[in-house]
């Protein structure tokens, strides 16, 4: 029963959440939501439950590479949203330099390296994307059936997630994670719905997650063979404290952008 509801219970919990607080408070915040560790963190918890620590822990080692294709897919999108014409173009391309991202960095098999790697990828993009002005970029009505779409393709990414891991192994049904399906949904609907820079302050707003998510998942690599399930309250602190300190650099940034 437990393992039903993490599989299927929580992720259309949080996608539901997800899409009232972007349409309640605008795209920005909605994407840091999305950026969240809200699909992984139930994932990792059911292998924790049926696979055990040593599954868990390599899965959560291939999704810290694969937060590299989230970081590339939000920084193409929200950079090309205004650029190419209609959002599926944009989506198919944003998905294609993810996937190369992708396949560069699951060679990589020192999670410390990969981290590191990542971190630096998220971080330069945040530097040189400068936030979109939040005007205009307030969720509008959504068509009838954008909200079920988005929880079928949630739940549907976790529950396939965690029967791969079975067939492809921990670490490349983690990397496949990092296949941002889910964003490839919100940000086209998005686009649809409210324009280019709405779309480009949900994508920025998941790369401002980035730092933090993969400060989650490093710490259950790490972690989950030594402490089982207490790794993820560590994880939850190493993920407040990377937010915080990429939140640092970010105000330092703009300061150093409005001196000169």
């Amino acid at each position: 029963m437990e393992v039903l509801v993490l599989r299927l219970v929580l992720p259309l919990l949080t996608m539901l959440l997800v899409t009232a607080a972007q349409r309640r408070f605008g795209h920005r915040l909605g994407g840091r939501l999305v950026g969240l560790p809200l699909t992984s963190c139930p994932l990792l918890l059911v292998l924790l439950l049926t696979d055990g620590a040593g599954v868990a822990a390599g899965t959560a080692a291939g999704m810290a590479a694969g937060q590299a294709g989230v970081a590339v897919f939000c920084f193409a999108y929200g950079r090309l949203a205004d650029r190419l014409r209609g959002p599926l173009l944009v989506t198919v391309t944003a998905l294609a330099l993810a996937a190369g991202a992708l396949v560069a960095v699951s060679v990589i098999r020192s999670t410390a390296v990969v981290f590191a790697l990542v971190a630096v990828l998220a971080v330069a993009g945040l530097r040189v994307w400068e936030p979109v002005a939040a005007t205009g970029t307030r969720a509008t009505a959504a068509v009838r059936w954008e909200t079920p779409l988005r929880v079928v393709v949630t739940v549907t990414v976790v529950a396939c997630l965690s029967g791969a891991v079975k067939v492809l192994g921990p670490h490349l049904a983690g990397v496949l994670a990092g296949i941002p399906v889910v964003l490839a949904v919100l940000a086209p609907l998005t686009q649809r719905g409210s324009g280019a820079r709405a779309a480009a302050a949900l994508t920025r707003g998941v790369l401002r997650s980035v730092p933090g998510t993969l400060a989650f998942v490093v710490a259950l690599a790490f972690g989950l063979p030594w402490l089982g399930a207490a790794a993820f309250g560590v994880a939850a602190g190493a993920l407040v404290l990377a937010d915080c300190a990429t939140g640092r650099f970010l105000v330092t940034r703009a300061r150093e952008v409005a001196v000169s």
